[in-house]
Parts: C-alpha cells; structure tokens; sequence
C-alpha cells in the first residue's frame, strides 16, 4: 500500500512509512517530503503547511512561525517582518502599526511613542515635536500651542509665558514682546495698558515703571 498523506517511504523496500519532520509535507504515496515556502509553516505528519498569520512571520526551519518583534509587522504569509514607519510604533506580534498619538512622536521601528516636551506640539502620526512660535507656549496639553495672554510674551519654543516686567505693557495676545510705555504713563508687572500719570508726577522717560 503507498504511504498516506503527511508520511513517505525512500524506497519500495520500506517496511513502513516515516512521519514527515516539521517544516515538511508530503502527498500520499511520495518517497519524499516537501519542504514549506517562505510564509508557511507545518508541525510533522502533515499533508500541507498552514501559512502564517498575522503578526508572526517564517523564513527558514519552517517547523513554526516567529513572532515579529516590536516596532515591526507582517501580514498573513510573510517571510520577514516589515519596520513601521515614522510618526508610527507597534507592539510585538502586531499585524499593522499604529499611529502616534498628538502630542508624542516616533522614530522608524518603534515600539512606543514619546511624548512630546513643553513648548513643542505634535499631531498624530508625527515624526518630530514642533517647536511652538514666540507668543504661544504649550505645558500640559501638547497638541497644540496656546497664545500668551496680554500683559505676557514668549520666545520660541516656551512652556509658559512671561510677564512683562514694569514700565512695558502687551495690549494683544500672542505677543512675542513687551512695548515700553509711552512718556507720561507707567505700568506694573504683567500690565496689557499704561496708566497716565496723576496730576503732580511726571514719567520723564519711556518705560518708566512709576510715575514720580
């Protein structure tokens, strides 16, 4: 009788028929086995190869699939795992990467997004922060860069804003600088207006911080 499926026998002479070794396959009646393609996989005694899912991946010993590590995919029959891109990351065994969340960002084959740092934003899928403008800052929400309130500016790339300091004043938000104050008028720290002097002081220069 010939050999069934998933066993085979050298020669005519064989007494009985051996079990294909895993990563093998034979037909019925064969005196050999087959070995799996790239993508597949069998476990011994088999009639075929199962091919590999999601996640996992074979490109040699073809006996099992092996998973694909972090930062890294495949898809159902790969022979080698895929890097994810930028902005993107993925955890071990993953069919797909997924995108970073606003507020972080990735490097290619990650498997983690990093947050992003104050006075920087991201969107999603981004592969860098970008720095906030002067007169915007970010602290706890990184998404987006928020303008500064008047009486305040900012620098680039800020995680807060500053007041601005006696004898200036910002009347507008999202300022990037303080303006001095007109001769005649004063201000106190973090003003948006000058206030004119009373009758009997004098501000005699620009910026003056109180009137004498």
């Amino acid at each position: 009788d010939s050999c069934p499926p998933g066993t085979y026998a050298p020669n005519k002479s064989s007494v009985s028929c051996i079990s294909c070794p895993p990563g093998m396959y034979s037909c019925e009646g064969k005196s050999f086995c087959y070995t799996c393609g790239r993508g597949y996989y069998s476990l011994g005694n088999s009639s075929s190869c199962l091919i590999c899912p999601a996640g996992p991946y074979s490109s040699s010993n073809f006996s099992s699939c092996k998973i694909c590590p972090a930062g890294t995919y495949s898809s159902s029959g790969s022979s080698y795992c895929s890097t994810c891109r930028e902005g993107q990351y993925s955890l071990s065994n993953s069919s797909s990467c997924s995108y970073c969340p606003a507020g972080t960002y990735s490097l290619s084959n990650s498997s983690k997004c990093i947050k992003c740092k104050p006075g920087h934003y991201s969107g999603e899928g981004y592969s860098r922060c970008i720095e906030c403008s002067s007169g915007t800052y970010s602290l706890q929400n990184l998404t987006k860069c928020v303008d500064c309130p008047p009486g305040t500016y900012s620098l680039r790339g800020s995680d807060n804003c500053t007041p601005c300091s006696a004898g200036k004043y910002s009347n507008n938000k999202g300022s990037s600088s303080c303006d001095n104050c007109p001769l005649g008028t004063s201000s106190k720290n973090g003003s948006s207006t000058c206030t004119d002097c009373e009758a009997g002081t004098y501000a005699p220069y620009l910026g003056t911080p109180s009137c004498k």
